[in-house]
């Protein structure tokens, strides 16, 4: 720990920098949205890297037993991440939830080592309620829909931004594209956004999210009516798995976190969630991918298992399985 920690010193002047910087509540960086698709974001390779060395400290901090300092970092890392999601671009939401994770995993590893207080907890728990990938998606969209049809406006005044032009060489291979092929992909891929129904997605999960969403706009039909539309359209279904995932992951941690101000409070966790309520937790959230109840398990040795039937929607028992099959789970190693 103390080897890591002096190597991280090289760029405390920086995360210092950041630190203060981040106290402002509505701190973001400059993107220029109205270069559309090509507007450049270097700062989110920039900010994950620095998350991980917050959350890097906070690892080594938990090994020195220096808790409040690792506190610190977990809640530094996680600023991070919601700095990354004030940019309402479908990247940006992504890359969120990428850095929500690595910080949840700093959360975990001082659960298991039965390491935070009361108040931490609550802290964590705080933070990780204010998130919403579903609503950060759906704004994520919208400005990609936007940014769409400024795209096919600046295409039929005969400019294209630099840097995609090759998106519309399809299109011109047939005799050029005329107004009337750029309003038909235009109109292909608005119906595409709008047949996304997040509204439904948040009740029901992937229950009845189709492999197929909104693709028969784009994948049916006269070729050049469809080709760009296909083409600027994004992988919506992956984009929606990801989000209700993040969502789970944030569900199972706020639990975690529950479980053990019970276990601080009792001395052990209890044999259901039910047992939370009112006085550790208002409500059990559902299974954000199935829409149903989330599985908790109590293990031997004062250990526990939480988690989600996944994007498969079976309950495979906890077993992690591979690919789109097993459980999306959190428990102790070697349980």
């Amino acid at each position: 720990a103390k080897t890591l920690l002096a190597a991280i010193a090289a760029f405390e002047p920086e995360l210092m920098k950041l630190q203060e910087g981040f106290k402002r509540t509505h701190v973001r960086f400059p993107v220029h949205y109205e270069e559309g698709f090509v507007c450049q974001l270097p700062h989110l390779a920039v900010l994950r890297g620095f998350s991980r060395l917050a959350l890097l400290k906070s690892t080594a901090f938990l090994a020195e037993n220096k808790i409040e300092d690792a506190s610190t970092q977990i809640l530094f890392s996680l600023r991070f991440g919601e700095v990354v999601g004030t940019n309402p671009l479908l990247i940006s939401s992504l890359v969120q939830l990428a850095m929500d994770s690595m910080s949840i995993s700093g959360i975990y590893e001082g659960i298991l080592a039965h390491q935070w207080s009361e108040i931490q907890l609550k802290q964590f728990e705080n933070e990780l309620r204010q998130r919403d990938p579903l609503s950060l998606l759906q704004q994520s969209l919208q400005l990609e829909r936007a940014m769409s049809n400024e795209y096919y406006d600046q295409l039929r005044q005969g400019s294209s931004p630099a840097g995609m032009g090759e998106i519309a060489k399809p299109l011109k291979l047939i005799h050029g594209i005329s107004t009337g092929m750029l309003y038909q992909n235009q109109l292909r891929q608005n119906r595409f956004c709008d047949s996304i129904d997040i509204l439904s997605i948040r009740k029901k999960g992937l229950t009845e999210l189709s492999i197929d969403m909104g693709m028969d706009q784009l994948s049916k039909g006269f070729w050049p009516y469809r080709a760009l539309a296909a083409m600027l359209a994004p992988a919506i279904e992956s984009c929606v798995k990801k989000s209700i995932r993040g969502r789970v992951s944030l569900d199972i941690a706020m639990l975690a976190c529950a479980l053990e101000r019970f276990h601080l409070s009792k001395k052990h966790y209890p044999e259901s969630l039910n047992e939370l309520i009112p006085e550790f937790v208002k409500e059990i959230p559902p299974d954000a991918a199935s829409g149903g109840a989330l599985h908790y398990l109590r293990e031997p040795g004062n250990h526990f298992m939480l988690y989600s039937v996944g994007s498969d929607l079976e309950d495979d028992k906890g077993d992690i399985g591979k690919g789109e099959k097993g459980d999306w789970v959190w428990k102790w190693p070697g349980s």
